[in-house]
């Protein structure tokens, strides 16, 4: 026989739609965990039981809303990585010159012509033009050293150059 929770389970069941103050304590939850000292960090995302803690914090900030690590809390951290990813190549990579930071309304900004010319070649970057991303530099702590940007790369004629 089928128990209530299995029959509630499936696709589309599970779902959970975040507000800006449970994406706060999102963000300060894995800000807490991270630096706990527990080194929960890996070189390729978060190390067994990073998810777990950060639902022991959530269900001290927000007592009652039954966010749990499994899908709640991995979920919304995928849609936050990738959101962040969007957001940081915009701004840090070279070939996306223009874009800059407005920090009174937490959101990408750029002239028109840099964003024409960047949808042309993103097309889901269209969302980003208006979307606020409040939580950005918080994140960049988060997912930081998750992703290879090129910067400080150097080829080994550069090396060489520098020794001599």
């Amino acid at each position: 026989m089928e128990s209530q929770l299995d029959s509630e389970r499936g696709p589309g069941k599970n779902k959970k739609k975040w507000n800006d103050d449970e994406d706060e304590k999102l963000v300060a939850a894995m800000l807490d965990v991270l630096n706990s000292g527990s080194n929960y960090k890996s070189d390729n995302g978060f190390k067994p039981g990073f998810f777990s803690a950060v639902e022991r914090q959530l269900a001290i900030s927000l007592p009652g809303a039954g966010i749990k690590a499994k899908p709640h809390i991995e979920s919304r951290v995928k849609t936050m990585k990738s959101d962040w990813s969007a957001v940081h190549d915009m701004l840090a990579w070279n070939n996306t010159s223009g874009f800059g930071w407005d920090y009174n309304n937490g959101m990408l900004e750029a002239p028109q012509p840099v964003w024409q010319a960047y949808i042309q070649v993103h097309k889901n970057a269209a969302k980003r033009r208006s979307k606020k991303f409040p939580h950005y530099w918080d994140i960049c702590i988060v997912f930081g050293k998750d992703q290879a940007n090129g910067r400080d790369a150097q080829t080994a004629a550069d090396i060489i150059s520098d020794m001599t």
